[in-house]
């Protein structure tokens, strides 16, 4: 591999959002090794994304250029915040999103990939159900259940169930999340809390809707 790997990324994100490679500054509450500038690219404004090393991470890893879970989350929340901001908007005001690869390769051990892959395949049919295709989202969706057992993906499905007005499913997909509490161990209760309490709210408000 090389050793300007990452580096590159760099100097191509200064030169296509304008600004100097000294100028280059992280977003609040993003690590240090992710980048990200609204710029001009031809007559739209698009959002640039680059992932660089770090050499004061506290990660061996992400100091070599890698993407770990901390650079995923904060390309991750550019992303969904740009979907966001535009959902209104038509397909021509929609701005452009890219991202600048220069990487090596990931930082994930065997457990962080085996979550990341179920994470990703979840989230890649949340984002298609929320651009508006479901079929593609229930298709998605449908494959990812059938091996996860992750409650954020129960939920995540739950919610596109509850939206397609197929509120029985709902149901039960956030019950299945609240049904693992039982015979969770103490520390992992503690992590689950949190989609407790969202599966708990989604069940209450589904409730009151018809089937």
């Amino acid at each position: 591999m090389s050793e300007h790997i990452g580096l590159r990324g760099q100097t191509w994100f200064a030169a296509l959002t304008g600004r100097r490679e000294a100028d280059l500054i992280q977003n609040p509450g993003d690590p240090e090794s992710v980048l990200s500038a609204e710029a001009r690219i031809g007559q739209d404004t698009g959002l640039f994304l680059c992932v660089t090393p770090n050499p004061e991470s506290r990660f061996p890893c992400v100091r070599d250029g890698q993407v770990g879970l901390e650079e995923a989350y904060a390309l991750a929340a550019h992303v969904r915040r740009a979907m966001k901001e535009d959902r209104q908007k038509s397909i021509s005001q929609k701005r452009p999103i890219i991202a600048i690869v220069d990487v090596k390769s990931q930082a994930y051990g065997r457990r962080e990939e085996t979550a990341g892959i179920f994470l990703a395949a979840a989230t890649a049919a949340d984002a298609y159900a929320q651009t508006e295709q479901t079929d593609k989202a229930n298709a998605m969706f449908r494959e990812t259940m059938k091996i996860s057992t992750i409650s954020e993906t129960y939920y995540h499905y739950a919610l596109f169930l509850q939206s397609q007005g197929r509120m029985a499913e709902a149901r039960e997909w956030a019950q299945k999340i609240l049904d693992k509490k039982p015979t969770m161990p103490g520390y992992l209760r503690r992590r689950e809390r949190p989609w407790f309490r969202k599966a708990s709210g989604l069940l209450a408000h589904v409730k009151t809707q018809r089937a």
